[in-house]
């Protein structure tokens, strides 16, 4: 008995001291004492061998990080240098205008309309390849920037328009754009904590701001139908907005908010066709419309409802075992 707990005193000793043996940075006297002791014991001799391991595993690891983080470097080099190259590229049809522009077998308004050309190319193509982060939204941006600047070189400048054309065509564009992507640019844009869980209202309230900016263009150059243009569109601006306030807040199941969206949908499009909005190859059928709307969206909500009911039964149930 006296034996084995000497034994295991000179153990807890040695196992102590293999952190340092293993380091090499023991003295001497601890080292000799060690080493006789690892000699006779196999449970501190593999002790150290677990040392060993742990350190040729943290190595790997580390050499591993190095090797991937120079991959990573050479590949963000490349794509610099390649984005540089295509910038060149790209620039070379704007100079071979501009030297042609001087004798005059060119003008101005030519170039610039080359010019912005290149600057839409550029930003699909060479805004990724130089960006490090947020590469898809920074080109996005650079590309409407890039295509607005197009659309005012072709629409006032090349073909000599008006103003209020450039913003009628522009607003109408960047709404079409914002539709697709302005969710993709508000997911990856660096907003404050307290608007972190809000993009998609952002999202909607950016879409409504450029939808009613060219609405506004419209009636300026169309005074007549103003009223029509603002009334209508904002009773389907309404109905977007409830849906999408239905989706983001409103806590229920999937099934549930499909059934309210379709009775709000359906009651748009009945209130839509009685007033003469929407048509259905000339048919008054608001009545039907509104009514078979109304049951599909209850027989949702109501599958919904038993749904969560039915979840919640068994989390109730689960709970009382």
């Amino acid at each position: 008995m006296m034996r084995n707990e000497n034994e295991n005193r000179v153990c807890g000793i040695v196992q102590d001291l293999l952190p340092l043996y293993h380091d090499g940075v023991c003295s001497e006297e601890s080292r000799e004492y060690v080493r006789k002791h690892l000699a006779e014991c196999p449970s501190c001799q593999k002790l150290l061998k677990e040392l060993d391991e742990d350190e040729v595993e943290t190595e790997l690891k580390e050499e591993a990080g190095k090797v991937l983080n120079r991959h990573a470097k050479r590949e963000a080099s490349l794509a610099l240098k390649t984005g540089f190259v295509i910038a060149g590229i790209l620039l070379l049809p704007v100079l071979i205008a501009v030297l042609l522009t001087l004798p005059g077998y060119s003008d101005w308004r030519t170039d610039a309309v080359l010019l912005a050309s290149m600057l839409l190319v550029g930003g699909m193509t060479v805004v990724p390849l130089v960006s490090k982060k947020k590469k898809l939204s920074k080109a996005l941006i650079w590309s409407a920037a890039a295509l607005l600047i197009l659309i005012f070189m072709v629409e006032v400048l090349f073909d000599r328009g008006s103003l209020l054309r450039f913003f009628e065509i522009a607003f109408a564009t960047l709404f079409g754009l914002s539709v697709a992507f302005a969710p993709i640019v508000v997911r990856q844009a660096d907003l404050p904590e307290t608007l972190q869980n809000q993009k998609a209202l952002l999202t909607i309230s950016w879409d409504t701001l450029l939808f009613y900016l060219m609405l506004t263009a419209f009636s300026i150059e169309f005074p007549a139908v103003k009223r029509e243009l603002f009334g209508v569109s904002s009773f389907f601006a309404a109905l977007v907005w409830l849906i999408s306030i239905v989706f983001r807040y409103l806590k229920a199941t999937n099934f549930t908010k499909w059934g309210i969206a379709i009775a709000l949908m359906g009651t748009w499009s009945s209130i839509g066709n009685k007033v003469g909005w929407i048509t259905f190859y000339g048919k008054d059928i608001h009545t039907g419309l509104l009514i078979g709307s109304l049951l599909a969206g209850a027989v949702l909500a109501g599958i919904g409802a038993a749904a969560r009911k039915r979840r919640f039964a068994d989390k109730n149930r689960k709970a009382g075992r």
